[in-house]
């Protein structure tokens, strides 16, 4: 009977051994990488060309329509602002005279947001302000953030030519570029 007790425990003990709950744990690492997102994309009006033809552009201006328009959109995950800055701040310069020079205050532009946001844009149209290297023309309004897709960050840059009969310019044709500059708002 001894025997069979033994029997008995030792078959217990090993049950028991094994209906024990195995407590074992591990780790799993989770991290979320965020990279900002910039991104200006000119969709139309890459190039802008004014040809002065008859007396009255020369007397009155080219007024802007959309062929004087550049259209751009912003892909942003952070609150942005866009500057507009000419190469040179003072002049167009001929091309087949470089000594030919055009006031730069003669273009001017206005911004519209092609659909209401918190972004402000520059109103006008102003005649371009030759001394601001870098010209905000949309920014961050403070409010809500302007961080979004390029459908709600559309906007459009109305380009026209003021009078410049009393410029006595050669004619020629003046040139200078005009830079896109995307930048955080912080």
């Amino acid at each position: 009977m001894k025997k069979l007790m033994t029997i008995f425990l030792a078959l217990g003990i090993s049950l028991y051994s094994f209906a024990q709950a195995i407590d074992d744990e591990a780790v799993i690492p989770v991290s979320i990488t965020l990279n900002s997102i910039l991104r200006l994309n000119v969709t139309s009006g890459g190039n802008i060309e004014f040809v002065f033809n008859n007396l009255n552009q020369y007397t009155l201006g080219i007024a802007t329509n959309a062929r004087y328009n550049t259209d751009f959109n912003v892909s942003s995950s952070i609150d942005f602002d866009v500057d507009l800055t000419p190469e040179n701040t003072s002049f167009f310069i001929g091309t087949d005279d470089p000594g030919h020079q055009m006031g730069i205050e003669y273009v001017r532009i206005n911004v519209i947001e092609a659909v209401a946001g918190p972004s402000d844009v520059f109103g006008g149209p102003t005649a371009f302000i030759p001394a601001q290297a870098n010209y905000e023309i949309v920014s961050y309004d403070g409010s809500n953030s302007n961080a979004g897709t390029g459908l709600v960050n559309s906007f459009t840059i109305q380009w026209d030519v003021m009078p410049i009969i009393a410029a006595d310019l050669a004619a020629d044709r003046y040139s200078n570029n005009f830079f896109l500059s995307l930048r955080t708002n912080n």
